[in-house]
């Protein structure tokens, strides 16, 4: 079996930051959507005062329809260049905040062991199950999902491993799950939802700036928020 390689220097941010974090994206995106709809509007607005001026024209005019709302298009890009690239670049920053905190939050039993360091109780528990057996660990165990004990979890966890697999009593990996696992799930839905925003904020500016959308990209985003969708109905992932 290879042995693990602690990867240092990695950001560190707490559940309630990266709930914050989730939330801080959400609002940003919102704000983002906001303004292009009110750039649309305005857009839609200078088309159909071109196309009603020049509507006794032959049809040629569509031409200059074209011209006159592509030069508006313009000079609106140029207006708002700042605001649209603050919320990518708040997008952004969050995408990588995140990201760089994610290998804190691979696993259920990485998350319940954190969550006990230095816990008098869980090194009480640690002593006392020293010299159980296995039907008093699996007992203990029960009980430990039963009340949701995490530190008492957390000091099973840390004797089983120390079995060989085929003695030890319960999975490690199911206990820890059941005591933080919903809270991991939440935690990785949040990892996917800001990935995505931050996509969205990208693709949406270039495609309010071109006056093209990209089909391909509108599809990788749409299957990335079916698979959230799937995973929040898999585990009922509060998002």
């Amino acid at each position: 079996m290879t042995t693990p390689k602690a990867k240092l220097g990695t950001k560190w941010m707490d559940v309630h930051e990266i709930r914050a974090a989730r939330s801080k994206a959400q609002t940003n995106r919102e704000a983002q959507k906001r303004l292009f709809s009110d750039l649309k509007q305005r857009l839609e607005k200078r088309q159909s005062e071109v196309e009603r001026s020049l509507s006794g024209l032959n049809s040629g005019s569509q031409n200059l329809v074209a011209d006159a709302v592509a030069g508006y298009r313009r000079e609106l890009n140029a207006d708002s260049s700042n605001i649209r690239l603050a919320y990518v670049q708040t997008a952004g920053k969050l995408r990588d905040d995140v990201q760089s905190t994610a290998n804190h939050y691979q696993s259920s039993p990485q998350m319940l062991a954190r969550y006990t360091l230095g816990s008098e109780k869980r090194s009480r528990y640690i002593e006392q199950i020293a010299h159980s057996g296995p039907a008093e660990l699996a007992a203990f165990a029960e009980l430990a999902a039963s009340t949701k004990n995490k530190d008492l979890a957390a000091a099973l966890c840390s004797k089983v491993y120390q079995l060989e697999p085929t003695k030890r009593p319960f999975d490690a990996a199911e206990l820890a799950n059941v005591i933080v696992g919903d809270e991991l799930k939440e935690i990785q839905s949040a990892f996917s939802e800001i990935e995505r925003l931050a996509l969205e904020a990208v693709y949406d500016d270039t495609a309010f700036e071109t006056g093209k959308r990209n089909p391909g990209r509108d599809l990788h985003v749409a299957v990335m928020k079916q698979e959230e969708d799937n995973a929040a109905a898999r585990g009922n992932v509060d998002v």
